[in-house]
């Protein structure tokens, strides 16, 4: 992790810019699973780490609070959450509803123009799952996503959905996935796609329940299998 943050005027600016930047940096920390789950973020340590004042530190660990990123609790300091069944549950229900909201509102509102990039990211997921990389993967299917949710034009939910998934990013990271998952991601992935690409709304909202919900399925048996082996 990068231990300073450069202000562009060599000493330190108590503003937004510095706490948006150390935001950034933790949270790409987080989701490269830099910190293990219920890890402590500690105001003074980050900022003797960063070379700032507490001011912009704690700026930031507001906004990952908000983001779902962290928890602040009184007299304890922050933590990083952690992921667990209830955890991953409660965001999967959370991310279902959206998602199909914003796919429906994709098939109905966004213009050839704005889908025809779909395939090409479908095919972008292919490779990365070939390479092996869980960071290149992981980057892919934001992007396939992400395309679809910008599509939509509802800024307000595609804000939502993306909220705490750094955690479950740094999950994926550290301890992967299901046997089968890649290879599953990969025909649900070509079949919300084509029916995107159809226009066909309730087979477009029937692949995005079907796909958050095996997504949901493989991460709890993951941590399953995780709390199994460390017994």
């Amino acid at each position: 992790m990068n231990a300073q943050i450069n202000n562009g005027s060599g000493s330190e600016a108590l503003n937004e810019t510095t706490s948006v930047r150390l935001t950034e940096m933790l949270r790409r920390s987080i989701m490269a699973g830099e910190f293990e789950p219920g890890a402590r973020l500690r105001i003074a340590d980050v900022a003797k780490q960063f070379g700032i004042s507490h001011m912009p530190v704690r700026e930031a660990l507001r906004q990952l609070e908000a983001d779902r990123i962290i928890e602040i609790e009184s007299h304890k300091g922050a933590r990083i959450r952690t992921v667990d069944a209830e955890f991953v549950g409660n965001m999967y229900d959370m991310r279902g509803a959206l998602e199909v909201l914003l796919v429906e509102r994709c098939v109905e509102r966004a213009s050839d123009a704005e889908l025809k990039p779909l395939k090409e990211l479908e095919r972008a997921y292919v490779q990365a799952v070939a390479s092996g990389d869980r960071v290149a993967m992981l980057a892919a299917n934001r992007a396939f996503h992400s395309l679809t949710y910008k599509a939509a034009r509802n800024p307000e939910a595609e804000r939502i959905v993306g909220q705490g998934w750094e955690l479950i990013h740094a999950y994926r990271v550290r301890y992967g996935f299901g046997r089968e998952r890649l290879k599953q991601n990969i025909r649900e992935h070509k079949i919300l796609a084509d029916a995107i690409l159809a226009r066909d709304v309730r087979a477009a909202v029937a692949a995005a329940k079907t796909h958050c919900d095996s997504a949901r399925d493989d991460m709890l048996r993951c941590l399953a299998d995780e709390a199994g082996s460390a017994s």
